[in-house]
């Protein structure tokens, strides 16, 4: 414990190797047709779009006792969700299932991690010095061509991640009575 405590860095890249490899293998099992990782277009938006509700809710509601009853309602009931929907479509295997939902969670978090970096990225290359005789016109553009260009990397990185992690490509749900096939 003595050498993390001294590179606070290494503890940070074990971490996240560890998550990466947890992500890793939800994702191989996805590919091997053993598990569903994301079942459709709704499982993601539940996924992604409740942080966003969050975020927009905590600057709108003022009065704390509220924020944090809302907060609470809304986890609940994404989570809940969301388990139901990997439930199901793992074909109601109950720890193939634990599994799969605390990757859809990491993987989320990775997801807002990649598009964080990338708008820091954007602001950086988006904020460079006129150069030299440089009319104020290019620099204006440069600046926009590489703001917009670091925004547009992020975001198709992180669309492609889960487009490939989505079994079907729309808004469909999976039914109640999936037969249960234990080969």
């Amino acid at each position: 414990m003595e050498f993390l405590s001294l590179h606070p860095w290494w503890s940070f890249f074990i971490i996240l190797t560890i998550i990466l490899s947890y992500i890793g293998f939800c994702a191989h099992l996805h590919i091997q047709n053993r598990a569903v990782f994301f079942y459709s277009y709704r499982d993601v938006t539940i996924i992604f779009l409740t942080p966003v509700i969050l975020i927009a809710l905590s600057y709108l509601i003022k009065n704390k006792e509220i924020l944090s009853a809302c907060i609470l309602c809304i986890t609940l009931i994404a989570f809940s969700w969301a388990w139901i929907i990997t439930y199901r479509s793992n074909t109601k295997r109950f720890f193939l299932s634990l599994l799969i939902v605390w990757g859809k969670l990491l993987l989320s978090t990775i997801v807002w991690a990649i598009l964080a970096i990338s708008l820091g990225l954007a602001v950086i290359t988006g904020n460079s010095k006129r150069k030299k005789y440089e009319r104020r016109d290019r620099h204006a553009e440069r600046n926009e061509k590489a703001f917009i260009g670091a925004l547009l990397v992020g975001f198709e990185l992180s669309r492609n991640l889960l487009n490939l992690c989505c079994l079907h490509k729309d808004f469909s749900t999976p039914s109640k009575n999936i037969e249960v096939n234990r080969s």
